[in-house]
């Protein structure tokens, strides 16, 4: 039997470190699978085609539909939307051969899933500063007590519950967003509101999961309600106070390439249609893990060129607070 080598020791860790990473960052980010997305081996940008609706006409005896002319010619455009991907996005750790022995717990692991989930949190907060940014519609909740420091729920009636959901369905009906893909993602504050208000669920929500473990599927007027930390951190975010570090558009003081700055007031929820927005991604995630003999550790690394973008405005409504 061949001694095993130190080389195939690495090869065998970093296929372990990048599943790890891998799934977690899949577990961690919850909406860019409910996105467009598009993954590209070369080049700085990908286009994304967007449509208009079209409009059916009536025929004339006897003409082509190739010389058709004003009213009877196409209304459909097709145009398409270019997404830049950003500077490099990546997370890092170092781990210590004494240290690691020393340890009496799996130190990899655990770095491997922090590594993930950081990745996974800041490409949904790339996407969600997108949306907040070019919403095409606002709703504007009724007769709520919102407070600046955003640490309660806004929804405390049934009412202002199903308000929320009515308004953002009709703002998106008479805008003709397809019905299939939509989304509604809340601050945890209002997602537990609406789990409490029995009288809104026991009528009109459609609820699956085990919620004696925490697992609780949330449908609504075609919905999949989404609870977001993310939202809670976004909220009462200005241009000003988003660069300021602990905010998860703070980049280590680097400056993205494209503006993701947006005025995050009372904002407390936001809906969108699969449509609504993209992600071109360079390569996709890659994972690193290389022995640094100088310094007698292991360098773990996981990295990935990601641009988002907004697509199509009309799939975006926000949802704000009436002013406390």
């Amino acid at each position: 039997m061949a001694d095993l080598s130190a080389i195939s020791l690495d090869n065998n860790l970093l296929k372990i470190y990048g599943q790890e990473v891998l799934l977690s960052y899949t577990s961690a980010s919850k909406i860019k699978d409910k996105l467009m997305n598009r993954t590209i081996t070369s080049g700085k940008s990908a286009s994304f085609p967007t449509f208009s609706t079209e409009t059916a006409k009536l025929h004339v005896a006897g003409e082509s539909i190739f010389d058709a002319t004003g009213e009877s010619a196409s209304s459909i455009t097709a145009n398409e939307k270019v997404i830049t991907v950003e500077k490099l996005l990546y997370a890092a750790q170092f781990v210590d051969n004494m240290e690691e022995l020393k340890a009496h717990y799996d130190v990899r692991a655990a770095l491997a899933a922090q590594a993930g989930a950081s990745m996974g949190k800041q490409h949904d907060a790339f996407l969600l500063a997108a949306m907040g940014q070019g919403a095409g519609s606002t709703v504007t909740l009724t007769g709520t007590d919102a407070s600046v420091s955003g640490s309660s729920s806004i929804l405390t009636t049934s009412a202002l519950i199903k308000q929320m959901f009515n308004e953002t369905s009709a703002a998106m009906d008479n805008n003709d967003v397809p019905a299939e893909g939509r989304c509604m993602v809340v601050r945890p504050f209002e997602y537990y509101s609406i789990l409490q208000e029995d009288g809104a669920i026991s009528s009109d929500f459609s609820t699956s999961g085990d919620r004696s473990k925490g697992l609780q599927n949330l449908h609504y007027l075609g919905f999949e309600v989404i609870p977001m930390t993310l939202m809670k951190e976004f909220y009462n975010q200005n241009q000003a106070n988003q660069k300021a570090a602990g905010d998860p558009l703070y980049l280590g003081g680097v400056t993205a390439n494209d503006d993701h700055t947006f005025d995050g007031s009372l904002w407390c929820a936001l809906a969108f249609q699969k449509e609504a927005a993209g992600t071109v991604t360079l390569k996709g995630l890659q994972s690193e893990a290389n022995y640094i003999p100088e310094r007698f550790g292991t360098l773990m690394a996981t990295s990935a060129g990601i641009g988002t973008g907004l697509l199509r405005p009309e799939n975006v409504v926000k949802i704000v607070a009436a002013q406390a």
